[in-house]
């Protein structure tokens, strides 16, 4: 507790680091950090009248572990992006999702605010009706919602639904057990070259973590707040899978860096010091004795 005191009076921004060391300590791992997210439980709480909602937080994207779990209960997921024009498409797969019994997921739903009192007239209209009518909403049916917090939000909506928000894990070991979970036993067994994915998806798992903690160092990791997320990391994951596979007998070590940094990456982050950052954090995570081995 002394050593807190005096981190307090010198180094504000450390504080909290130490907190959480602290409790972690005295009191047990299980009070520092987050219980595992389990969204298949969330699902079996759930039913056809209850949208599942989630509160983004930076640098989350639930929109894979949605379809992660619609692959494993062999259930289809129609996706929409909201944003300017897109309330049409998102109304048809809703009536859709309704009558077939499929599940909608209508991403980023605080862009398109002044049409959410027309989402909650349509979640009250179905949600009111029984299940003898004649267009009752299939049992099967789920309305999957993101959205970052905003006061002009419907409460409606809100009360009526199972509220979710996963906070960014913290640490190099959080965030890499976070990323391991999202690969799935069929995406493990889908490449062919099965020892050079698999510590080639070490490498990955670990430069993406990298990336993610470098923030808490402010001005000494990158200048720009750069969000980096979940998509980037699957993206650059299925390109890695893509690339073993065209390269069966010898894979060039220097075209790695395509799909670790220049398509990923590097389209993210701008200015050439933090290209010349990323390459070289790219060239000590990378196993380059992997690539040049001959299967």
């Amino acid at each position: 507790m002394q050593r807190i005191c005096i981190i307090r009076a010198l180094r504000l921004d450390r504080v909290l680091f130490c907190a959480s060391r602290f409790v972690r300590l005295n009191l047990g791992p299980q009070f520092a950090d987050p219980p595992p997210f389990d969204l298949r439980a969330i699902f079996q709480s759930s039913n056809h009248r209850t949208p599942l909602i989630f509160v983004l937080s930076p640098g989350v994207d639930p929109t894979a572990q949605v379809k992660s779990l619609a692959n494993d209960l062999s259930t289809n997921v129609d996706i929409c992006a909201l944003g300017q024009g897109q309330a049409p498409v998102a109304m048809s797969l809703m009536n859709l999702g309704l009558r077939s019994g499929s599940w909608v997921f209508l991403a980023n739903c605080h862009l398109m605010l002044s049409w959410m009192p027309e989402l909650e007239k349509r979640i009250a209209e179905y949600c009111a009706m029984t299940e003898d009518m004649p267009h009752a909403p299939h049992c099967d049916f789920r309305l999957w919602l993101s959205a970052s917090p905003s006061p002009k939000f419907p409460i409606a909506i809100l009360q009526r639904g199972i509220k979710m928000t996963t906070e960014p894990p913290r640490g190099l070991r959080a965030n890499m057990l976070k990323l391991y979970n999202l690969v799935g036993e069929e995406q493990f067994g889908r490449c062919q070259q099965r020892l050079k994915y698999q510590r080639l998806l070490f490498s990955l798992c670990w430069f993406h973590a990298l990336l993610l903690e470098r923030r808490k160092f402010k001005s000494l990791g990158f200048n720009v707040p750069y969000e980096f997320n979940e998509s980037d990391y699957s993206i650059c994951h299925d390109l890695v899978i893509v690339f073993l596979d065209e390269y069966p007998d010898e894979t060039p070590s220097m075209n790695l860096n395509c799909p670790f940094g220049t398509c990923v990456f590097f389209s993210i982050i701008s200015g050439a010091c933090f290209h010349f950052n990323t390459k070289k954090i790219i060239t000590q995570v990378r196993c380059d004795a992997v690539p040049h081995c001959r299967s």
